[in-house]
């Protein structure tokens, strides 16, 4: 008997349904978008806060032309820099590596491989984050030195470098 009073007392009908879901997915793809847009890295917006993109260092094939058009100088001192790299790369096309500087007052860091047709690979913006370190992929045609370079916000540049022995080449290879 209890039953049979709770049942059927409210009826959603489609059109009911269908409201419900289409507000439900609205809600869903605002919250989706404004995170999005809240969680954007803003460390890493270089060309966004007027750091122009180094073409000329890009385009160079000498490793210390590059360098100077790429950091601004080459007086630097060897120390504070760390370089990762395997010891033995596969695949020159991907060779894993990692730059880290222990200084808290790096502007940014840079990555040169010597023996690339074009050696300068990139130029990070660090910012204000705290600890320098970063880590990315890059294309290596040959066994080389692969440079790590700081520069720190009062003007001082300092570099690490190690060696890889690449056994498949990735530059036009």
């Amino acid at each position: 008997m209890i039953r049979g009073r709770y049942r059927n007392t409210y009826s959603c009908t489609d059109e009911e349904r269908r409201v419900v879901l289409k507000t439900l997915g609205v809600v869903i793809g605002v919250a989706a978008v404004g995170t999005s847009a809240a969680l954007r890295p803003l460390n890493a917006l270089g060309a966004e806060q007027g750091h122009p993109w180094p073409e000329a260092a890009l385009d160079q094939a000498n490793v210390d032309e590059a360098i100077k058009l790429g950091v601004g100088t080459m007086s630097m001192e060897e120390a504070h820099v760390t370089v990762g790299l395997p010891p033995v790369a596969e695949n020159g096309a991907v060779v894993p590596v990692t730059v880290a500087c222990d200084l808290n007052n790096v502007d940014t860091l840079h990555i040169v491989v010597d023996k690339n047709p074009e050696p300068y690979i990139c130029r990070y913006y660090v910012g204000d984050s705290g600890r320098a370190e970063i880590s990315t992929r890059i294309k290596m045609g040959e066994t080389s030195d692969v440079r790590g370079i700081a520069v720190t916000k009062d003007g001082k540049v300092y570099m690490g470098k190690n060696n890889v022995r690449v056994v498949t080449g990735g530059c036009g290879a």
